[in-house]
């Protein structure tokens, strides 16, 4: 990004203006006292203008049309000879292929030619063009991570639909033409040309349709706004109340306060095996879930869901750290979630167990061959298993060590109130900062080496022996039980875990 010189416009204004000066010799001395006042202005709003022009925002008109297609206009704050879209997103791939008809928007035309996937250049730099997007349903692997529309509505992602340059050069004016009855969330501002400001278009995410709900609460000073798109068992009430429940236990986990929060639920677009997909991205969880799914309780399931995903909005979404540790921000998250529903009596403690029994389950289904960090590095080419089940059962382990370590009195959840407190305003290398806010004693330090950094295979059965947990096969699947006799300090650990027998 260029940034504006100040002295260097000063003093080629000064230039511009001193030649008129210059040359008025025989001007009466309150003349020229006035000519350089009228210098000065100009010289003070010629500074204005200049800056103002160099900060106004791209704009984009979004027209959307149904079933599926999005038209595109783009007057971009800078312009560029080369427009680059994205082209995956996780395991989604091929998205630039999605852009067609990409053209100049001037009324100049210049000749743009596609060189390569989502990649377009132009015979000259331009700052207007448009373009189409068709967002069918069929054409995406995971309706949680990209764009999608449909005839009932649809979710609209900036990173997916703009190019690259524009999202990441600032703010963008947002003008949504949407079809007869199609709806905005209301907190997404009134429906004029460009009245919609997106700050952070890279992590915008915003739902679409004939029927929306929204509602807004302050939680403890953090500004929540929920949308639901579509018909529910329940009002949008009950969702900010479930959601209010876990955000201020996770203000309290982390130490750290979100400016804001936007939840946005809309129904699962494709009906297959998932009942549920849900992302996190930048301050906006999108809950994608199928409306004839069979809950014992609505609530109670979104609660569930909420302990993971909004756990996001700080991990790893409020964190600056570099490099790859989805180990911690999936893996460990999955436990701690796991802890907060239990914490919340949002699940009971057999619950508990029985899903630590069937990660363990689903990890000993597959080969372990790579550390916590080097399955992080591959996840999306494989990895994913360890990253998720293999690093939740070592989130386990840790939890189970240090609550023995310190006779109850510090558990995991203690460590984010650290890791907020040290590194939520530094630029470091991630696994580096978690480990050392994690490894606080020699047992802890081997754990993580073992498991995080080396190749250590888990072997629970020969680990949980001694914290008053069992391993019991049952067929094909694995019970996690409770020793029949524990010890005085194992039933103290238990019973910190949940444990009320």
């Amino acid at each position: 990004m260029e940034h504006l010189d100040k002295g260097n416009l000063v003093r080629s204004t000064l230039l511009r203006l001193s030649y008129p000066i210059r040359y008025e010799q025989c001007l009466p001395r309150l003349a020229k006292a006035t000519l350089k006042i009228a210098v000065l202005f100009a010289l003070i709003l010629g500074t204005r203008s200049f800056t103002v022009a160099q900060l106004q925002h791209s704009q984009a008109n979004i027209q959307v049309s149904k079933p599926d297609l999005v038209r595109i206009t783009i007057r971009a704050r800078r312009p560029q000879r080369e427009w680059s879209f994205i082209n995956s997103y996780g395991t989604t791939l091929g998205l630039g292929e999605r852009v067609q008809d990409f053209r100049s928007g001037d009324t100049d035309p210049v000749a743009i030619k596609k060189i390569s996937s989502g990649v377009f250049q132009a015979d000259r730099s331009v700052d207007a063009v448009t373009y189409e997007i068709h967002l069918a349903i069929d054409t995406t692997a995971n309706p949680a991570h990209v764009s999608w529309l449909t005839v009932q509505g649809g979710v609209l992602m900036m990173a997916d639909l703009l190019p690259v340059d524009v999202q990441t050069d600032g703010p963008i004016d947002v003008r949504f033409d949407l079809p007869d009855q199609w709806q905005l969330p209301d907190f997404m501002g009134p429906r004029k040309a460009f009245d919609s400001v997106i700050n952070d278009p890279t992590n915008a995410v915003i739902t679409v349709g004939p029927s929306i709900r929204s509602a807004s609460k302050k939680v403890d000073g953090v500004q929540l706004d929920v949308a639901l798109s579509g018909d529910w068992p329940f009002r949008e009430a009950k969702l900010i109340e479930a959601a209010t429940q876990v955000l201020r236990q996770y203000l309290k986990l982390t130490g750290f306060r979100l400016p804001k929060v936007r939840i946005l639920l809309a129904p699962l677009p494709k009906q297959g095996s998932d009942t549920w997909q849900a992302q996190t991205r930048g301050s906006t969880v999108l809950l994608l879930i199928n409306p004839a799914a069979n809950f014992k309780t609505w609530i109670g399931q979104l609660k569930v869901i909420f302990t993971h995903e909004l756990l996001h909005l700080w991990l790893p979404n409020s964190l600056s750290l570099k490099g790859d540790y989805d180990w911690f921000f999936e893996g460990f998250t999955l436990y701690q979630a796991l802890v907060t529903a239990v914490d919340l009596k949002v699940i009971s403690f057999d619950e508990y167990l029985d899903t630590l029994a069937r990660v363990f389950d689903s990890y000993r289904s597959q080969p372990d061959t790579l550390s916590l960090i080097e399955a992080s590095e591959q996840r999306w080419t494989g990895a994913s298993s360890a990253v998720y089940d293999k690093a939740m059962l070592v989130a386990f382990l840790y939890d189970l060590l240090v609550r023995t370590e310190s006779a109850g009195k510090t558990k995991l959840s203690d460590r984010y109130a650290g890791l907020f407190n040290i590194y939520a305003s530094k630029t470091v290398d991630a696994n580096e900062a978690i480990m050392s806010v994690l490894g606080f004693s020699p047992a802890t330090r081997e754990l993580l080496k073992s498991y995080v950094g080396g190749h250590q295979t888990l072997r629970l059965d020969q680990t949980l022996g001694q914290y008053g947990f069992f391993l019991q096969p049952e067929g094909r699947l694995t019970d996690l039980k409770i020793a029949n006799h524990p010890t005085t300090d194992q039933i103290r650990l238990l019973r910190s875990l949940g444990y009320r027998r």
